[in-house]
């Protein structure tokens, strides 16, 4: 017997063998309704989301940064892109692989910024020693006719 989707339960009937046994019931929303939620602004759908994805998120951002502070950022990141653009998942694969692309592409655009900014460290550095080396001639002068 099948019964329609608005009854909750709390427990549902799984055969084993002969036996009958009682389990608690899957109550989960499935990712597309929750996605649907979630373009209509639901905070609570929102949340169950979050908890359903932020442990394999999080681990998948860690293998590709590789620093914890920045994984949490990137982590925050997605699903403040997730809540800001849930409109823009088509429908037509996988919420999953949606958001994993999202992860992916914000992972590796962290670790592009860090590099871009490294390397404009490096860069300003370089400068910054050119100029000192050039003013040493001149202070060795002053030092001379002192």
């Amino acid at each position: 017997m099948r019964f329609p989707n608005f009854f909750t339960f709390v427990f549902e009937p799984v055969l084993s063998g002969r036996r009958l046994y009682l389990q608690r019931a899957s109550m989960q929303i499935p990712d597309p309704q929750l996605i649907a939620q979630i373009k209509e602004r639901d905070e609570c759908a929102f949340q169950q989301f979050f908890e359903r994805y932020r442990e394999q998120i999080l681990r998948h951002v860690r293998c590709i940064v590789r620093d914890d502070a920045s994984a949490n950022d990137v982590v925050q990141e997605v699903f403040l892109r997730v809540w800001n653009r849930a409109g823009q998942w088509s429908g037509r694969g996988s919420a999953a692989g949606w958001l994993f692309r999202i992860v992916t592409h914000l992972s590796l655009t962290h670790l592009r910024t860090v590099r871009r900014r490294r390397e404009q460290r490096l860069e300003m550095l370089s400068e910054t020693v050119e100029q000192e080396m050039q003013q040493v001639p001149d202070e060795l002068q002053k030092l001379k006719t002192a």
